[in-house]
């Protein structure tokens, strides 16, 4: 954007200019100016990611700061403009600083001077080489497997031949689980991890190790978690050690059985069964010994009480020696005395013996557990047996229970010595302690402190008790003011307390004007400054001292009380005012007609009188006029020019009366035709009636019809109405001549508007056109009922094969929709062959169809997406799984990147948005659309997979910035055919096609050219020997909306006899170069 212009000045100087680069040449004011691109030199190389430092010299007679420079790239657009404050740099006056993307740029700089005189130079720039990062996965290794819960230690390296490992970004995604990690490399390109709680199953571990340009790789390793089965439900898993999990008689610490198994999974089989003495006590496990891995425990052995061991094998507790059925409080049990078998927790309490039979561990004196003992005991609880009266319980006023134990009178809650009178005392108050009997009165607090049942409220004893209590007394200090006590006015003391201005008899808000007031009238409440004034009364409401009997205040009595203002309303209307004519207005109150300012005695007929002159006196009805002088003198309103008066002007005088003497003659009149007299001056011939300018043939003209001007012979005859309107005399229902009269009006000319075409002409097939008016079908000559689109033989009605839209061989491909996929009534998979947006792999949109033919329609159709992108300029890698690859270009994947910006790619990625050719050729890619678009929800890119297929969708993706819509596909099939389809494209640019990547090289096609002109036999776009087909749609209109086609890819097999024609793609006899589509 150009900064606002300067103007030049009037006087050119010639100034002599020393540039900065030695240029001494001589400016005038009227030169351009010149720039020069000081640095970068042209072809250098500079990083993107560092801003280039660019040095201008610049020459002009004008001052620097006056000048506007702006800098565009042809990738970037406007990356600079000057602010108009120079900054030196070497061998230059202009320097700044930009950063380019990462793309090869020109930048040209314009240079504009004051004058709208342009110099500019430019400079070519190249981006440093970057390749992609490398990255490997050490641990785990592909294919281990792994126990479900297993931490797994994850190890692997990536480097990059620019940049320095550990500003590498990483990210480390599970098929299953989704993203595991994410961060960068160390300074050695080691990536480490623990990878926990993964999913039972198969997982493809895929980590992308992206470079700060963008570049990346993808490295991958498969692992499985087995999953931890408990299928006997013996409850232990096959992670757990079980070592037969359909036995549920074996498992880790089963008891090992006499029956040739290993029960307890520990390799031994049958050991220490019940049935033998395994530790030589003498006692086995069927004889009782309870332990037969230790001989010391059987039996007979002697119980040693809380080691824990049940020695003697009864079964019992070794931490209850007295056999009360609880554990020893010290091993963790209840028992408060284990050598006394009266002492346990059930035992019943005795109270006041000294001892806890219960084991409780509370007081044997505080029966009733409220923490105090009783006072008969030493304690302090005044009532043992009820758990709320004690020391510290809360009391309960009035109830004649002394729950405190503290006793004192339950009467008596504030303790000031008097009960309540609620109760029998003489307390008023019993809450506050200065309320009683004894208490000192306090004037106007409301309180009675003496319990007589009245407070202090009247101190000056004049009956009337003080305002601050309450009362009307407004002066408690003065018994002389109070309510009713006589007013005296204007002494400055409110007598009767009735809180009005003592200066203010009338009580009207205003003080008398003899104290400093504006009250004219302090005994009227009605007169004040703002009462609204009466006027005519006499009276001066408002005080303003004004005249009463002038109430527009223009100093003029009305004259109706006896002053000689007209208008008493109006300030305007008085004497000596100026007086405006036609306002009705008599504003000097002179009495004259405001209607006639000529004062002729007439009024002036704008305001309903008859003088059409109010400023001549010399025109007035009562003048006399005189015709074609162009004045109305007498106001008659007749047109001056027009004396027969019969309302047309004389045409002397540029009307158009012919006669202005004859009032019959005139423009309008009834003209009798043919009698030679011209009765309506319209100059016309008076033997063509209806003017169409060809005489009645009865009066030795041509025109058939002179009462109607669409009919002579030069009008366009209207076919069909009956009506000759040329006057040819040729039938009206023949339009084309060609001798058929029009089968919509009898006849059998079946388009009357070709002569070519009638019942006698010879058909041509195929044209879409009906030359014989047969009725038959232009586009099945055989007459079988199918078109030659479909009909291999149209001559012959015995053949009607399906057309095969790739090769038109009439091979039996039962494709009638053409989109690619064969009707399912033959053998097919697609549900609908007559809708070319029906078939499989198709997007499922909610509109009530089965849209991709899987059986299942909007919401009932439960396949989801696989992977869904979001944001702007996202990617991800999707691994296909289930044993499904991909040959592109000779090398198989399993799996893919795929970019919000329209495009999936084999092997290094990029998040670039701008198409370019190199960015088209330098990867390994198919580009549905390459464009900068903005995925702005998980439905609008995904990746779903079939068994045989793994679509790539773009659903109603806008362009960044946009709320436009695209709508696009990419299919990869088993068969190694890539499948593209386009359903609403609002974007008009973006690149399209495939390339192999690295140095593929190939000129740019027209992809809807080439995809009409794919040879019969040949698989889809492609030969299979080309590394590059696109198209950009930089400079033209993208067209591919509703186009959808197969690309044949190269894949690895060879042209063996070389013309140019792989056998995937379609050539039968690859050792026959004459042999190949075509």
């Amino acid at each position: 954007m150009l900064m606002s212009k300067l103007v030049l000045p009037a006087l050119l100087l010639l100034v002599a200019t020393g540039c900065p680069n030695g240029d001494s040449t001589v400016k005038v004011a009227d030169d351009p100016p010149t720039v020069v691109v000081v640095s970068p030199i042209a072809g250098s190389a500079f990083d993107p990611l560092v801003p280039v430092q660019f040095c201008l010299a610049v020459a002009d007679n004008s001052s620097d700061s006056l000048l506007q420079i702006v800098a565009q790239s042809t990738v970037d657009g406007e990356i600079w403009e000057f602010d108009g404050e120079p900054v030196e740099c070497a061998g230059g006056n202009i320097g700044f600083e930009a950063t380019l993307s990462d793309n090869d740029h020109t930048v040209q700089f314009t240079v504009t001077d004051v004058a709208d005189q342009v110099g500019t130079a430019s400079v070519e720039l190249l981006r440093t080489e970057n390749g992609a990062p490398i990255c490997d996965i050490l641990s785990p290794s592909d294919g281990s497997a792994y126990e479900a819960n297993t931490v797994i230690s994850f190890a692997a390296h990536a480097e990059d031949a620019e940049q320095a490992a550990s500003e590498l970004t990483a990210v480390l995604v599970s098929d299953v689980d989704g993203e595991l990690w994410a961060g960068s490399p160390d300074s050695s390109g080691a990536i480490t991890t623990s990878l926990s709680s993964l999913t039972s199953g198969y997982h493809t571990l895929s980590l992308e190790v992206t470079d700060e340009r963008g570049l990346t790789d993808v490295c991958g390793s498969t692992i499985y978690m087995n999953e931890c089965t408990d299928a006997d439900l013996d409850g232990f898993t096959t992670c757990a050690g079980d070592c037969d999990d359909n036995d549920d008689t074996i498992y880790p610490e089963a008891e090992e059985l006499v029956d040739g198994k290993d029960n307890d999974c520990d390799s031994i089989t049958d050991e220490g069964s019940s049935y033998v003495d395994d530790d030589g006590d003498g006692y086995a496990e069927t004889d009782g010994d309870c332990d037969d891995s230790d001989a010391e425990i059987n039996p007979v052995a002697s119980e040693i009480w809380y080691d824990g061991v049940d020695r003697d094998c009864d079964g019992g507790s070794d931490y209850d020696q007295d056999g009360d059925g609880f554990d020893d409080v010290a091993y963790g049990g209840e028992d408060c005395n284990d050598l006394d078998a009266a002492v346990n927790p059930g035992a019943s309490e005795t109270w006041y013996d000294g001892v806890d039979s219960d084991c409780a561990g509370d007081g044997d004196y505080d029966a009733d557990h409220d923490g105090y003992d009783d006072v008969a005991y030493g304690g302090a609880d005044c009532d043992d047996t009820d758990a709320t009266i004690n020391p510290v319980a809360g009391e309960i006023w009035y109830d004649g229970v002394d729950g405190d134990c503290d006793g004192w009178s339950d009467y008596d809650q504030d303790g000031d010595g008097f009960d309540d009178a609620m109760y029998g005392g003489d307390d008023c108050d019993d809450t506050d302690a200065t309320i009683s009997p004894v208490g000192s009165e306090i004037a106007y607090n409301g309180i009675d402190e003496d319990c007589t049942g009245i407070d202090l409220r009247d101190v000056d004893g004049d009956g009337y008790d003080s305002d601050t209590v309450g009362g009307t007394d407004c002066d408690d200090s003065d018994a002389a003011i109070y309510p009713s006590a006589p007013e005296t006015w204007y002494d400055g003391v409110d007598s009767d307390c009735a809180g009005d201005d003592d200066w203010d008899q009338d009580v009207d808000g205003y003080v008398i004007d003899s104290h400093g007031g504006s009250d004219c009238d302090d005994t009227d409440a009605t007169v004040n400054p703002a009462a609204t004034d009466v006027w005519y009364d006499g009276i001066d409401q408002d005080c303003d001292g004004w005249s009463d009997y002038d109430a527009d205040l223009d100093g003029y009595d009305s004259d109706v009380y006896g002053g000689d203002d007209c208008d008493d309303t109006l300030d305007t209307t008085r004497p000596g005012a100026a007086d405006a004519a036609y306002d009705g207005v008599d504003a000097d109150c002179l009495g004259n007609d405001d209607f006639d300012a000529d004062a002729d005695g007439y009024t002036y007929d704008v305001y309903g009188g008859d003088d059409c002159n109010d400023l001549d006196a010399s025109i007035n009805p009562g003048e006399v006029d005189s015709w074609y002088d162009g004045e109305d003198t007498n106001c008659d309103g007749a047109n001056d020019y027009d004396r027969d008066a019969d309302g047309y002007t004389s045409d002397s005088y540029g009307g158009s009366d012919c006669l202005d003497v004859d009032p019959t003659v005139h423009p309008g009149a009834s003209d009798a035709w043919y009698d030679g007299v011209d009765g309506d001056c319209d100059g016309a011939n008076d033997y063509d009636q209806d003017g169409d300018g060809y005489t009645a043939d009865t009066y030795g003209g041509t025109d058939c019809d002179d009462t109607a001007i669409g009919i002579n012979p030069a009008a366009y005859d209207v076919a069909y109405d009956g009506v000759d309107s040329d006057c040819d005399g040729g039938s009206d229902y023949d339009q084309d001549g060609d001798g058929y009269d029009s089968d919509a009006y009898g006849g059998d000319d079946c388009d009357d508007g070709d002569d070519t075409i009638n019942p006698g002409a010879a058909e041509v097939y195929y044209d879409g056109i009906d030359q014989d008016c047969d009725g038959a079908d232009d586009n099945d000559q055989d007459g079988d009922g199918y078109d030659y689109s479909e009909d291999c033989d149209d001559t012959d009605p015995a053949d009607s094969t399906w057309y095969d839209f790739l090769d038109g061989s009439c091979d039996g491909v039962y494709d009638a929709d053409l989109d690619g996929f064969e009707s399912d009534v033959y053998g097919g998979d697609d549900c609908d062959d007559a809708d070319d947006d029906i078939h499989p792999y198709r997007w499922e949109a909610t509109d009530g169809v089965d849209n991709d033919c899987d059986g299942a329609a909007d919401a009932a159709d439960t396949n989801t997406p696989d992977v869904s992108l979001t944001g702007d300029d996202q990617t991800r890698v999707f691994t296909f799984g289930s044993g499904f690859t991909f040959n592109m270009c000779g090398t198989s994947y399993s799996s893919v990147t795929m970019s919000t910006n329209g495009r999936i790619f084999f092997g290094p990625s990029t998040t670039s948005y701008t198409e370019s050719y190199s960015g088209v050729q330098q990867y390994r890619q198919i580009l549905g659309v390459w464009d900068d678009l903005y995925a702005y929800s998980t439905d609008t890119a995904f990746v779903q997979h079939g068994a045989d297929a793994v679509g790539f969708y773009w659903n109603t993706i806008p362009e960044y910035t946009t709320t436009n819509s695209n709508t696009f596909a990419i299919i990869l099939l088993a068969d190694g055919r890539a499948y593209v389809e386009y359903d609403g494209l609002a974007m008009t640019d973006g690149a399209a096609g495939y390339s192999c990547g690295g140095t593929a090289a190939s000129a740019e096609v027209d992809l809807t050219a080439q995809f009409a002109a794919i040879p019969a036999g040949a698989v889809g776009m492609g030969n299979g020997t080309e590394d590059l087909i696109y198209e950009l749609f930089d400079t033209s209109a993208n067209d591919l909306d509703e186009y959808k086609w197969f690309y044949c890819m190269p894949d690895g097999t060879s042209d063996g006899d070389g013309d140019g024609w792989t056998t995937s793609c379609g050539d039968t006899d690859d050792t026959n170069s004459a042999v190949y589509p075509s």
